[in-house]
């Protein structure tokens, strides 16, 4: 094996390890698609809703699954936007406690995450209720569920968190792309290389 060939293998070898980093550590960004109450033409999108607020009787799963899915209904009708309908999840699929490792989460695209977060110093919500939000994932990736809400009703301590999944896959648009720029740009690098070596 020649100088430049070991050379070539060796740079394949990093290109090949830098990608399948950028895969395994990218990022989901959520999509805040909190609505404000009641649902309906008037509504906006904002932080987040009191969850003492929310249709149904407490925060039980069936009532924040219901108020998820009315949610998501009334951001697509009053932001023209067409996201996937949200499906319960089976198994359930809640953190009761704030996930480890600084509140890191993997999401799927296509999912949906519902935080709880009290009251806290500051926090408008009424009583004990806190605020609710919800996040959409257009990609894959990680994502670090912040400790404390950004209110304006709920500026407290996690509470819980639930994924749901949706009833429409859809294609991972971020990290995909990332990784099928990277090896495209490898083999077009590889082409070239191989190519001057061949003239030689």
């Amino acid at each position: 094996m020649d100088f430049d060939h070991m050379k070539t293998m060796k740079t394949l070898l990093v290109l090949a390890a830098t990608v399948a980093v950028v895969g395994y550590t990218a990022q989901a960004t959520p999509i805040n698609v909190t609505m404000s109450l009641p649902d309906g033409t008037n509504s906006i999108q904002i932080g987040d809703v009191p969850a003492t607020d929310i249709p149904g009787m407490g925060l039980d799963p069936t009532t924040v699954f219901n108020w998820l899915v009315t949610d998501v209904q009334t951001y697509d009708a009053n932001l023209n936007k067409s996201l996937p309908v949200p499906v319960p999840p089976i198994p359930f699929s809640q953190y009761d406690n704030y996930p480890g490792s600084n509140g890191l989460i993997n999401v799927t695209a296509g999912q949906y995450l519902v935080v709880h977060y009290g009251v806290g110093s500051g926090g408008t919500g009424t009583g004990d209720g806190g605020g609710l939000v919800a996040y959409y994932f257009a990609t894959t990736g990680t994502y670090n569920i912040p400790a404390n809400g950004y209110g304006p009703n709920g500026l407290g301590g996690f509470s819980f968190g639930v994924v749901y999944n949706s009833g429409t896959s859809l294609p991972d648009g971020g990290s995909t792309m990332v990784m099928l720029g990277s090896v495209l740009l490898a083999g077009l690098f590889f082409r070239r290389k191989f190519r001057v070596a061949y003239n030689k």
